[in-house]
């Protein structure tokens, strides 16, 4: 890494994704402003993830009671042009947790402007090769 602090870190376990390939049109009223759709093969995805949470950490420390959960999201994918190249991330359009503070924790970091969609953009990206599972 570059020397900075990741703002949340943990484990993903027992993951279950579902992915369904959507119309532009669906999302578009939901998406955020200054993003895009993003396309994996020229199609638009929403995907239903569920998994367990585990040790998360937040700026490097850990949460008490709310150390391990489950977790159920519905999320469609979004990029941004950046100077030095494309910002891939993810609007959360719902998501489902066992501990109630988790999400209102985390909403002060959320970039969206959309009513009940939370953003994240992640770090320059490459796209997958054939064969390889990103999403």
């Amino acid at each position: 890494m570059n020397g900075v602090r990741p703002f949340l870190r943990a484990e993903w376990r027992h993951l279950a994704i579902l992915n369904f390939v959507v119309e532009p049109s669906v999302l578009e009223p939901i998406l955020p402003r200054g993003l895009e759709l993003d396309r994996w093969e020229d199609r638009h995805y929403v995907s239903l993830i569920g998994f367990q949470f585990l040790h998360l950490r937040i700026l490097g420390m850990p949460v008490p009671c709310h150390r391990s959960f489950d977790e159920v999201n519905l999320r469609f994918y979004v990029r941004r042009k950046a100077p030095d190249g494309w910002r891939h991330g993810a609007v959360f359009i719902k998501e489902l947790v066992s501990h109630r503070a988790i999400p209102s924790g985390l909403a002060p970091y959320s970039t969206s402007r959309v009513p009940r969609c939370r953003c994240g953009i992640v770090s320059k990206t490459r796209r997958p090769t054939a064969g390889s599972s990103n999403r």
